[in-house]
């Protein structure tokens, strides 16, 4: 290796892979040292690393050892280890579908390639606590939005009051009339949308939705990041989520 080159070993998110080759994987992992990374996992999908091949799941924990050379986009991954194991996010349909969407949602916005350690353990976290829950998480995926939106830069001013009652989604304030020339959330759904974003994770039981307003208060979220967010996009599995959560 040159002299450019280290071995590091750093705690990781895998978001996505793709096959490399006939016997390699690429992939986009969110480290905790080194923000989001490319790793090539050489000769991984060979019958003897099946185990191994497995770690490479969307939102599985793992530590991975590999050689950084700063000159090079594509890291060369030396080992992967399971760090944490997640108990319910793929054996529960409704937590492996909130997991889905949350993968696409962080792969799509994430744009670090360096070190972020409290965006790292809010993820982390907010995982864990998905993970865990036993009841009441039906909105938990509304909270999460809510909450990450302020690690990418557009973090909505909650000034919700009897006067500020629409909620404007290209400036992300509460105003008291209906704005001219931009997208808005009416009285009602503004009013659910203010307590929302003042919630944290062990709060979800303080506010109850029914599905409708669920799915509503989603697609204007998922609206805010688009309009906040030029590359976005469509989110794929935004129409399973809804349906599973109907």
């Amino acid at each position: 290796m040159c002299k450019l080159t280290m071995l590091v070993t750093t705690r990781g998110l895998v978001l996505k892979k793709v096959d490399y080759g006939e016997s390699s994987i690429i992939a986009k992992i969110y480290t905790e040292k080194f923000g989001l990374q490319s790793y090539i996992f050489k000769g991984i999908k060979k019958n003897t690393s099946r185990n191994k091949r497995s770690l490479l799941e969307h939102l599985t924990f793992i530590e991975i050892t590999a050689y950084h050379n700063e000159k090079s986009s594509v890291k060369i991954a030396k080992e992967i280890r399971l760090a944490s194991h997640f108990i319910h996010l793929q054996s529960d349909i409704y937590k492996s579908s909130i997991a889905v969407f949350i993968n696409e949602i962080i792969y799509k916005t994430l744009k670090e390639e360096e070190n972020n350690y409290e965006l790292f353990n809010f993820l982390l976290n907010s995982l864990q606590i998905l993970d865990l829950a036993q009841r009441n998480f039906l909105n938990f995926h509304l909270i999460f939005l809510m909450n990450y939106v302020k690690y990418l830069g557009f973090y909505p001013i909650n000034n919700f009051s009897n006067k500020n009652i629409y909620f404007n989604l290209n400036e992300g304030i509460f105003q008291p009339e209906i704005p001219l020339n931009a997208h808005y959330i009416d009285e009602y759904y503004s009013k659910l949308l203010s307590t929302i974003i003042n919630l944290h994770f062990d709060e979800m039981d303080k506010i109850e939705l029914k599905t409708n307003e669920r799915r509503y208060l989603l697609e204007q979220i998922i609206k805010y990041y688009q309009l906040h967010i030029n590359d976005l996009g469509k989110i794929n599995s935004l129409e399973v989520l809804k349906e599973v959560l109907s």
